[in-house]
């Protein structure tokens, strides 16, 4: 025999994945020209596809300046590619343009990858995937920043020896 219910509680939370949606500053603990990162100046939601692009047209001079990529817009296939980039759209990226994505991420400037590709390609484009959060510490913004030289991304755990090479599933 059922008596009643004398206490319920619902708890709602609402789903927002991790896309690119912008421009976001590095830390101060990256952000140096020796950390090996382009922080691509874009006022747009396809940081995602500026990074890819900077990744296979790289430049020597001013390379966070997104002028230096617009004229390649055209060299990339994003077709049928919603902006910003998810995570579950990265491997119809990589299908249509033949390049694996290794996505990282950082908790408490500590590098940890987030998305590892399993595909067969050759060229490998490293990202890493900022989160800005607001006060109650939800996710506001996000923004992928190219790698261009892990090594130097993940010096701070060499001691300042040398150049190491870095497995991306575990970061050893």
């Amino acid at each position: 025999k059922f008596v009643g219910i004398i206490n319920h509680k619902i708890n709602l939370y609402k789903y927002v994945p991790l896309r690119g949606e912008g421009y976001i500053l590095l830390p101060k603990d990256f952000d140096n020209n020796n950390k090996g990162l382009c922080n691509i100046k874009n006022a747009d939601e396809k940081c995602f596809m500026w990074c890819h692009i900077a990744f296979l047209y790289p430049v020597k001079k001013n390379k966070n300046r997104l002028s230096n990529y617009i004229n390649h817009e055209k060299d990339v296939n994003y077709t049928g590619i919603k902006f910003p980039v998810t995570l579950n759209q990265i491997d119809k990226i990589e299908k249509l343009n033949k390049i694996k994505f290794n996505i990282f991420t950082l908790n408490k400037n500590k590098v940890l990858p987030y998305y590892i590709s399993d595909s067969d390609y050759k060229k490998t484009c490293k990202m890493l995937l900022l989160k800005e959060v607001d006060k109650d510490d939800n996710i506001s913004k996000s923004h992928y920043v190219l790698i261009t030289d892990f090594s130097k991304l993940m010096y701070s755990k060499t001691n300042g020896h040398r150049r190491l090479y870095y497995c991306t599933r575990c970061l050893q």
